[in-house]
């Protein structure tokens, strides 16, 4: 993912100042945008 240069994109969904409090929700936002990997 960082290697491809999706990091950046992934970040750019999120408001850096007012993330998701618990990590699933953030998850379950990368994985609609197609950004989750195993």
């Amino acid at each position: 993912m960082i290697y491809q240069g999706r990091g950046r994109k992934v970040r750019d969904l999120f408001d850096q100042d007012n993330l998701p409090r618990k990590e699933q929700a953030i998850r379950n936002r990368i994985k609609k945008a197609g950004f989750w990997m195993r």
